[in-house]
């Protein structure tokens, strides 16, 4: 996904975790992500996003994590001059407590 001079989104899969990279130009943007190659249940999202490119904070990451389900948009904002990174995994699953009683 992305639009040339303007920004660039790349997805990779190993096995059920997905990997997705994104860089824009020197403008701010927020873009929708699809997520239809996501298998259904929900799933994990952890986003590494460029909060800040001013001078004083040059460097600085904000991680954001959401529960998402199959076939939900990702939304990310990214910041002038910035980027991204997102991990998405299978949320797991929690076996259920046996009560002996």
């Amino acid at each position: 996904m992305g639009e040339a001079g303007q920004f660039v989104v790349m997805a990779r899969r190993k096995d059920t975790t997905w990997y997705l990279g994104g860089i824009t130009n020197d403008s701010s943007r927020e873009i929708v992500l699809p997520l239809d190659m996501l298998r259904t249940g929900e799933h994990e999202a952890k986003v590494f996003v460029d909060s800040s490119v001013s001078q004083d904070k040059p460097n600085e990451i904000s991680i954001e994590r959401q529960t998402i389900t199959a076939g939900q948009p990702l939304k990310v904002a990214m910041a002038s001059g910035g980027g991204f990174v997102a991990v998405i995994r299978p949320k797991p699953t929690v076996a259920p407590l046996i009560s002996n009683q």
